[in-house]
């Protein structure tokens, strides 16, 4: 019921901000991906899959000069539809801070808010995954930059109240999880973040450091928590090197045990990866996994991805 009147409060709010601007202010644009995936696992008993993995359509919006709005819808040919992102941020005035509300990506991390539209491999971080399942959450976040206005290096940091419980649950009770990111240019093409997430049912300590430049882009990360009696730990570091502007080569290297007193569910990965874009719009990325771990994750795999976005 709680849920049900949250979902319905967003609607409202979002309804009312509709009515309330001007059509003149209004500014809409419609978009999305889809991708097509084909998968041979290689050892064990062998596989192929080839499959629709995903078909995302989005609508964002403008509202004035300092309202924004998403959408984004979820469809695959593996199970039934669902709604992934839906918030609406408003940016104050002086363009130095941002406050979102609704359904997005935890703000946590290089590579977790990142869409997957844009991940450099076919598939996140075994870390990524691990410490946040399913990637979403509902809640509150603001997030800005301090020193910008004095020249300086401007921190940037993220604070978040979240239902901790997932995509689809509106919670807007007092037991809440809270998330703080700070982001630090250390100098020119490279950023340190820390992160803390503390919250009802687990807690995550996190630090990432990420270097680019016109050709390279040199990223890791590292998580260490718990999620209720089970402590978890697992990093990863990729390097990505642009051959040609629509051509790269990338290699990623990780390691995550989701539960230490249990040796054997520990797991490694080797992803080596060739991406090209034959068109604006389409991508093509090869990846070969070389895999160590228990049954559900020894398998080496090999995939090929087709991606258009509209």
């Amino acid at each position: 019921m709680r849920a049900s009147l949250a979902a319905t409060a967003v609607t409202g709010a979002l309804l009312v901000a509709l009515v309330a601007v001007p059509a003149a202010a209004q500014q809409f644009r419609l978009g999305g991906y889809v991708k097509g995936q084909y998968m041979h696992t290689d050892e064990g008993a062998p596989q192929d899959k080839l499959d629709i993995t995903m078909l995302r359509p989005w609508v964002k919006g403008q509202l004035g000069d300092d309202v924004a709005l998403f959408a984004m819808y979820h469809l695959s040919t593996a199970g039934s539809g669902m709604l992934l992102d839906s918030w609406l941020a408003w940016k104050d005035p002086w363009a130095q801070s941002q406050l979102r509300g609704g359904q997005f990506q935890v703000p946590v991390g290089f590579e977790n808010p990142l869409s997957s539209s844009k991940l450099d491999f076919i598939t996140r971080s075994y870390v990524t995954t691990g410490v946040f399942p399913g990637s979403y959450d509902t809640g509150l976040t603001v997030d800005g930059v301090l020193g910008h206005m004095n020249g300086e290096l401007p921190l940037h940091y993220v604070l978040s109240s979240l239902s901790g419980k997932g995509r689809g649950n509106w919670d807007f009770g007092w037991k809440r999880d809270t998330s703080l990111v700070i982001g630090l240019p250390l100098a020119k093409g490279s950023e340190f973040q820390g992160s803390y997430y503390w919250g009802v049912r687990r807690h995550d300590l996190g630090f990432g450091l990420k270097w680019q430049d016109e050709k390279w882009r040199v990223q890791g990360e590292w998580f260490n928590g718990a999620a209720g009696a089970l402590a978890h730990d697992g990093w990863y570091l990729l390097g990505r090197y642009d051959l040609t502007p629509k051509q790269y080569v990338a290699a990623r290297f990780e390691e995550y045990d989701p539960d230490h007193a249990t040796v054997a569910g520990a797991r490694e990965r080797w992803t080596l990866g060739y991406g090209i874009f034959p068109a604006k719009s389409i991508r093509v990325l090869a990846n070969l996994e070389l895999r160590d771990g228990p049954a559900a994750f020894a398998n080496d795999r090999f995939g090929v991805e087709a991606q258009y976005v509209w």
